[in-house]
């Protein structure tokens, strides 16, 4: 029984570049995923060191997080926002 290898998904680069440069300077920046959802629609994590009180090792976090399209090197936020609701 031979094991297929996952066929890899496109890589755009310059989407990737794109996205960092629009994501901007980010203190205590570990690293970003970006992840091609579809159609050049990409999920985006930015994840940053932290430290808790008594730990010996840092640890990483997830602390932005967006949706986002780019197109002709222009990134579009798509990241939806939930309105809180109005107690009645």
């Amino acid at each position: 029984m031979m094991v297929k290898e996952k066929p890899k998904k496109n890589v755009n680069k310059s989407a990737d570049k794109t996205i960092e440069k629009w994501i901007g300077h980010v203190d205590k920046l570990n690293h970003i995923r970006c992840t091609n959802v579809y159609n050049n629609r990409y999920r985006v994590d930015v994840f940053t060191w932290y430290k808790l009180e008594g730990e010996l090792y840092d640890r990483t976090k997830i602390s932005q997080s967006y949706f986002v399209a780019v197109a002709d090197d222009e990134v579009i936020n798509l990241t939806q926002t939930q309105e809180p609701e109005n107690d009645r």
